[in-house]
């Protein structure tokens, strides 16, 4: 990945963006970065001038984000509609719910995948929660045992085309969280105009955008 162009560094501290210059480079650097939403705001704000067709540009980017975003928040409904047979739940993690949280707009928030966290009490029976979200995936021999010591700290599902990242531990650095009961119980509803989730407190939430 190369380093952001300068105007993004200005339009990340919330202050006016030099001009772009070569605003096909600057194009690509936005696509890499992931900030679409970020400069399309600043553009309309008339914090950073961008000709016409650059505009356009970033309004077909901004559509396809929003259409993908829209994507997860189903995928979200869905599984908590499936999982609900086996009285299991999950939190959202990072993603739409930081979106939520703290962007303007949806789509502004970078996102390739739905993370969520399977709540502790369904650990036990972890194949059975992954077959009700991704019916035919192949699983780890007594992957129950696995997840129930975190030896296996998540798998990577599909609901349609949204990439599920299900987490078994929320920090998925190789060593058990601690206090995971204590972190889930922490857990809030979330209501949004998309629909209503679960996410973990605001704190716990930045320590793992820090990962």
């Amino acid at each position: 990945m190369t380093a952001p162009h300068a105007a993004l560094f200005a339009l990340a501290a919330n202050r006016g963006a030099p001009p772009v210059g070569d605003e096909e480079a600057f194009l690509r650097s936005v696509a890499e970065h992931r900030m679409t939403g970020t400069v399309l705001a600043a553009h309309q704000q008339g914090s950073i001038r961008l000709s016409d067709g650059a505009a356009l540009t970033l309004g077909m980017w901004d559509l396809a984000e929003r259409r993908d975003h829209l994507e997860f928040w189903r995928a979200a409904g869905e599984i908590q509609a499936r999982l609900a047979p086996l009285g299991a739940e999950v939190a959202v993690l990072k993603g739409i719910a930081t979106e939520a949280r703290w962007y303007d707009e949806l789509g502004q928030r970078a996102c390739t995948d739905l993370d969520l966290l399977l709540a502790p009490d369904a650990l036990g029976d972890a194949l059975g929660v992954i077959e009700a979200i991704d019916p035919g995936r192949t699983c780890p021999a007594g992957i129950d045992g696995l997840v129930g010591r975190r030896f296996l700290q998540h798998i990577d599902l599909h609901v349609g085309a949204v990439q599920v990242d299900l987490h078994f531990d929320p920090l998925k650095v190789g060593l058990p969280t601690r206090q995971l009961d204590e972190v889930w119980c922490s857990r809030q509803v979330l209501d949004t105009a998309q629909g209503s989730i679960r996410v973990l407190r605001p704190e716990i939430e930045l320590v793992l955008l820090l990962l």
